[in-house]
Order: structure tokens, then sequence, then C-alpha cells
């Protein structure tokens, strides 16, 4: 079963944006738990569960974020109770996270397995393995961005387009035996304060073997900026991968019990630019950075007729100033 929700708001006009409350910067954050038979002191009945955390939190200006976890969890459930009897079972996950300005990406892998150690007629596959997000997403940046052309007086209409494409590469193998499950899915969110939002969502979850190219969007966000005046917005992306093994066999021959297992990856990146019609039009950021690559002009001091429009004010609060000194 496979789901796909795209949604968009779109703004073709000169705009107010308000500087952001959120900090100019990048952030990265990995999240996953193991579950895995086990009867030692911190098990929860035959299992026992471990999280995994790692998270940049917010680098300041034109850096670079990453996060990384990466762990193994091997145990054996010997209890002589009616569940899980003679099992042991191993699961695995990793996750790497990156993020910096215009570039998000996150690498993703979880694998479970199980197997009947006899002693039972009957063999109860566990085990749990998933990364995710815990609190927020997994990668973000914040910035305020000017936009100017030289070829163009300060004030004068500038438009701008912001495309949301997520390059998503996700599959899973639920082995041969056993109802396993396994569920992927990848967000990502562009917001423009003053403008709006568009934002692309992708969900795989099956019974089969499957694994897919899935190029997710594009979503475009336009707007009109005053000439020299900057933006606020951000980008966020949301990963979660995730199997989880089930079932219940049965087998007169206690040593041909089948090996359970599953395991699912994710691949995600996203790589934004702001872009014009205009040519020549230039996108910096309140870092320095700049989108694109090129190095901008200067963009000039204020005028006696024009006042050069500082961050965060759009098109309308320059018109309305201008209408003001007529």
């Amino acid at each position: 079963m496979k789901f796909r929700i795209t949604t968009s708001l779109a703004v073709s006009s000169l705009l107010v944006l308000a500087l952001r409350a959120d900090p100019i910067g990048v952030q990265a954050q990995a999240h996953g738990l193991l579950v895995y038979p086990n009867q030692g002191p911190d098990s929860a009945g035959n299992e026992t569960g471990v999280t995994f955390d790692d998270n940049s939190g917010v680098i300041p200006g034109d850096g670079h974020a990453t996060a990384l976890i990466t762990a193994t969890r091997t145990g054996t459930d010997a209890s002589a109770g009616p569940d899980h009897v003679g099992t042991s079972g191993t699961t695995t996950l990793f996750e790497s996270v990156e993020a910096s300005m215009g570039h998000l990406a996150a690498s993703s892998a979880v694998s479970a397995e199980s197997n009947s150690n006899a002693g039972s007629a009957v063999f109860f596959p566990h085990g749990h393995a998933t990364v995710g997000p815990w609190s927020g997403p997994t990668a973000r940046f914040d910035d305020i961005t000017t936009v100017y052309n030289a070829n163009y007086a300060l004030g004068a209409s500038i438009p701008v387009e912001l495309t949301l494409f997520l390059d998503w590469h996700a599959g899973f193998d639920l082995g041969t035996a056993g109802i396993n499950s396994a569920l992927l899915s990848a967000l990502a969110t562009l917001a423009v304060d003053g403008a709006g939002n568009v934002s692309v969502y992708d969900l795989m979850q099956s019974d089969r073997p499957m694994s897919d190219w899935t190029d997710v969007g594009p979503q475009t966000l336009s707007f009109t900026m005053a000439n020299g005046s900057a933006f606020s917005w951000y980008t966020s992306l949301t990963i979660n991968t995730d199997v989880f093994l089930a079932g219940t066999y049965e087998s007169a021959d206690l040593f041909h019990f089948p090996v359970v297992s599953a395991s699912a990856f994710s691949n995600a990146t996203i790589d934004i630019t702001p872009t014009s019609d205009l040519a020549g039009t230039t996108f910096t950021s309140t870092t320095g950075h700049v989108y694109g690559g090129d190095t901008p002009p200067d963009v000039p001091e204020a005028g006696a007729t024009f006042a050069l429009l500082g961050l965060g004010l759009g098109g309308l609060g320059f018109a309305r100033r201008r209408a003001q000194a007529a």
C-alpha cells in the first residue's frame, strides 16, 4: 500500500515579511529504538527496548550540522512461559543526518531477525527496529535571504520562486516467512513567512518485498519581493524507517523453524535554491551564504528618494512609504 500527499499555497503579490523568531542556522537530529528478546534486569516482560539519540543542536550561521546513530542489540528469551519460548534475536539501526543552507539529507537502515532456540513446538518471533522523529524534524535550516538585482531600482518588484523537490529512495524486505510489517515515510516542508508554505509527503507499507525510487514533488512557492528587501524562510525534512517482526509458528520438528527477518532502508535529499525570472537576481543569506554560488554585487546604500528596506521588510511596506512621501 502506498500513499502520496502534496499540498501547496502560492502567493503572487508584494509581501510584508517579519523577522523570524527561529534562530538563523541549521540543525540535525537522529533518534532510534531497538526492541529485542531479553530477560536482563532492564527488560520488560521478555523484551528490552533501548533508545539512541544524537542532536547537533542549532548551529548558527552558515554552518554544517550532522547527527549519527548506529547500534546492534542481540538477546535471548529462554523463559519457560507460554510466549516467546526459546527465542533469540538481533536488531540493528543506522541513521545519518546532515543539514546546511539549502541542503538537507538523511540516510537510514533498520533490521530485525528472530530465531528459535528449540525446546518448544511453538515459535514466537519478536523484534522491532525503528528510526524517526523524536522532537521536531530530522533536519532543518532557517534563513533570512536578501533579494537584489543591480539592473533594477531599489523597491522594484522582483519575482521569486522556491521549488521543493524530495529525492527519496526507499525499500524493504520482509523475508520469506511471517507476517512482519514495515513502514517508511518522508515529509518535506518549505515555508516563507508571509507567503505561505508547500509540503510533500510519501508513505510506503506492504506485506511484500519492494524497493522504489520515489521523486516527490515538485511543489513551487511563488511570490514577489521589493528589490533590496529580504524574506524569512525555512525548509525541513523528516523520515521514519520501521520494521516489526510478528507471527506464530508451530512444528513437530523443533529444529526446523524458519529464520524470521525484516529490513528496510531510506535515503532522502533536498537541495533548494531561490530563483527568479529576472536575469542577474542574487540571493544572499544574512549569514553571508550565497545561493547559487555566485558573488553578488553589494546592495547600494539608501538614497534620498528610496529608503533601503531592512531585513524582513517586503514590497507593501515600501509601497506604503513611497505613497506617503508622494
